[in-house]
């Protein structure tokens, strides 16, 4: 029997809106980042869906077409 723990929909918000947090804020890579994306809700959801469908094999990510 496996005791391997699945991350949670919950777990993959707030890791990716913490990271991205910092991103946004670090003296570096922060202007990098925040000229390039214009709509960061947007993004964040996005970037959500993606991780959702490669961890939990959800299909919500859709690729921009």
């Amino acid at each position: 029997m496996s005791t391997e723990r699945k991350i949670t929909e919950q777990e993959i918000g707030t890791l990716v809106d913490r990271f991205y947090a910092k991103v946004r804020i670090d003296r570096d890579i922060g202007p990098i980042f925040n000229a390039i994306v214009d709509d960061w809700p947007h993004h964040l959801a996005l970037l959500k869906n993606f991780w959702s469908t490669v961890l939990l094999t959800t299909g919500r990510y859709k690729a921009i077409p």
